[in-house]
């Protein structure tokens, strides 16, 4: 008997039923600058061909201009522009016969993002703490910008959902905006999504 007796077995998540439990994770490929090309597509395709059962295709999708993607070779998710090279991505994914489902990864990096990049945004989060990596103050989000992220987030969404993806992952690591609201030490706030867990988690609850 196999030790993993249910490895092969189908699996339903949500609206999907996944064809087995092999999942590949949002990675970066480094094989795309922004717009996925051919190489992509079949570095992906072999994965599904040989047996994913689950494939996270983009390592990150910005849901914002303020969260440039001039670093880390990430695709704009900000506007409709995005929709078209995910139709092609899905549709050369979506091979007959394997059932395996394909997932987009979308974030922000709040204050992660490069401010000297793109259409030079300051970078954005939910206090001014100043990033390990890119050395920059952030601006501290007001709760008027909260209100426009979330529906970044949801529009960003939609698009995906629009390109033919199965499902949306959201980023909520790796000292992005979502887990930066949950740290005590990135959430200095004294106000409703601050101060305790509660307030911390409640940003990614609403985007949820």
């Amino acid at each position: 008997m196999s030790e993993y007796p249910n490895l092969f077995s189908p699996l339903k998540v949500g609206h999907m039923t996944v064809p087995n439990r092999i999942v590949s994770t949002a990675h970066q490929g480094r094989m795309h600058s922004g717009i996925p090309g051919d190489r992509h597509i079949a570095y992906h395709l072999a994965k599904i061909m040989g047996g994913v059962g689950m494939d996270v295709v983009f390592a990150i999708v910005s849901v914002h201009q303020s969260s440039p993607v001039s670093s880390d070779q990430a695709v704009a998710g900000w506007n409709d522009e995005c929709i078209e090279p995910f139709r092609q991505v899905t549709d050369a994914l979506h091979t007959p016969g394997t059932g395996a489902a394909l997932i987009c990864q979308i974030t922000h990096r709040g204050r992660r993002a490069r401010s000297d990049s793109g259409d030079w945004r300051p970078a954005i989060a939910p206090s001014a703490v100043s990033d390990d990596l890119y050395r920059g103050v952030p601006h501290e989000m007001d709760s008027d910008d909260v209100g426009w992220l979330v529906d970044a987030y949801a529009a960003a969404a939609a698009r995906v959902r629009a390109g033919g993806f199965d499902g949306v992952e959201i980023l909520g690591a790796y000292s992005h905006l979502i887990d930066q609201f949950w740290s005590p030490l990135d959430n200095l706030r004294t106000d409703h999504y601050g101060r305790n867990l509660e307030g911390r988690t409640r940003f990614s609850l609403r985007v949820n």
